[in-house]
């Protein structure tokens, strides 16, 4: 089983492309100010997942790093309401491609597409990750049985994400308005048009194989 293709990456900023005095000045108060303030709030309010991803992008990764979501912070996502129903869609996606071509005793593997989700009820993810993408990928087996023919799918979920600061709805500063705290994120973008810091692909998947059964 395995997920399908990477959804390309939206909106990103260009890297090192702002070099002047004044960009160096605005950088490093960015770095030193907003970063600073940003990441003590999730790691003195109980956001570890919000501060490792952040973490990750100020420490102005390579080109083609990619961010592993940790086993607890994966389950943390898939955990949330918002993302049980995507995945629940995914399955029917794949009982739909089971169904259309009914392969009695081969093993397939069939995935979903990537289905759109978040922001979640859950702070550390939405403050995190924001809006990601989540698909189910499977070895599925159609099976015949007295009343008819059965998929067993055994599948795994996956969860993506190109962590950058596209129009993020970045509020994590309690009492503070709105405004203010989309400015700060518009300066971590800037971060990366400066070349201190880097977007990137954060993904994580399920530790274990799931088995569900449906009739076609």
């Amino acid at each position: 089983m395995h997920p399908p293709p990477d959804p390309p990456k939206k909106n990103q900023a260009a890297y090192g492309s702002r070099t002047g005095i004044a960009d160096k000045i605005e950088a490093r108060t960015y770095k030193t100010i907003d970063a600073f303030l940003a990441m003590q709030f999730f790691e003195n309010g109980g956001y570890p997942f919000s501060a490792d991803l952040l973490k990750f992008y100020l420490s102005n990764p390579g080109p083609n790093s990619d961010f592993t979501i940790k086993s607890e912070y994966f389950q943390k996502t898939v955990n949330t309401a918002d993302v049980k129903g995507v995945v629940s869609r995914c399955l029917d996606s794949i009982i739909d491609q089971a169904r259309s071509d009914p392969q009695v005793g081969v093993v397939r593997e069939l995935t979903s597409n990537w289905i759109g989700a978040g922001p979640t009820e859950n702070q550390d993810v939405e403050f995190g990750i924001g809006h990601f993408d989540v698909a189910v990928g499977s070895d599925t087996v159609v099976r015949s049985a007295d009343d008819g023919l059965h998929a067993e799918v055994s599948y795994k979920v996956y969860v993506w994400d190109y962590y950058n600061f596209e129009a993020k709805n970045w509020i994590p500063f309690g009492n503070v308005k709105r405004n203010t705290a989309n400015e700060i994120g518009a300066h971590m973008r800037e971060l990366e048009e400066f070349g201190w810091a880097r977007s990137y692909v954060a993904r994580g998947e399920s530790d274990t194989i799931q088995t569900w059964v449906q009739k076609l």
